[in-house]
Parts: C-alpha cells; structure tokens; sequence
C-alpha cells in the first residue's frame, strides 16, 4: 500500500528530529509531538481499512 510508504517516511523523518533533539527543543518537540500524533492516527485508519477489508458484506 503507498500509504503505508509515506507514513514510514513521515515516521522515520520523526526519528530524525527525535535524533537531533537538543539543536531546537521547543519547535523539533512539536513537530515530533504532530508528527506522533499523525502517525497514531493513520494507524488507526490504516486498522479500520484492514478489518474492513478483512470483513467484508459486514458494513
């Protein structure tokens, strides 16, 4: 699934300000902070897709 791609990068581009944590504290927290968020929330819908997909005739 390309969606899946992009929430890796998204995910792994977290990683990266995570890494570099001490050069703007405040600002990278935040992105992190909606980066984490976002990722959360993907993952959810990704789960719903998947248990749809999974269940199917059941909506």
């Amino acid at each position: 699934m390309i969606f899946r791609v992009v929430i890796q990068k998204q995910f792994n581009f977290a990683g990266y300000l995570y890494s570099n944590f001490a050069l703007k504290p405040i600002e990278i927290r935040e992105k992190i902070v909606l980066s984490s968020l976002r990722t959360k929330l993907f993952n959810n819908f990704m789960k719903t897709i998947d248990n749809g997909a999974l269940n199917t005739g059941s909506g």
